[in-house]
């Protein structure tokens, strides 16, 4: 989560990278990074990572592809699951508790 919030503040606030944007090292690692994580099912920061490789190397689409997953895997998720109510990462909190037609409209 270090490596993903620094390159958040990287990527938002124009700071120094420690790669120069459009680095095919840097790509390679993030594109491994956002593949990792939507393999273990972290779908939340797979997504995250995709739209910084998105931010970073705007002519990369594979990672758009990989977000649009991501994101139906969440909802197809939410809507076949048999709680009423899910529990969800949430701001500033840390979680909510949310009707699950709820949670898939606001993905």
């Amino acid at each position: 989560q270090r490596a993903l919030f620094d390159q958040a503040c990287c990527a938002i606030g124009k700071a120094a990278a420690w790669a120069p944007e459009g680095s095919s090292e840097w790509l390679a690692q993030a594109t491994q990074m956002s593949k990792a994580m939507a393999t273990q099912r972290r779908l939340d920061e797979a997504r995250a990572w995709c739209m910084l490789r998105r931010l970073r190397s705007p002519s990369d689409i594979e990672c758009l592809h990989l977000h649009a997953w991501c994101l139906e895997e969440q909802f197809a998720q939410a809507l076949l699951s048999s709680e009423r109510v899910l529990d969800v990462p949430a701001r500033p909190k840390g979680r909510e508790s949310l009707e699950r037609e709820v949670y898939a409209a606001r993905l």
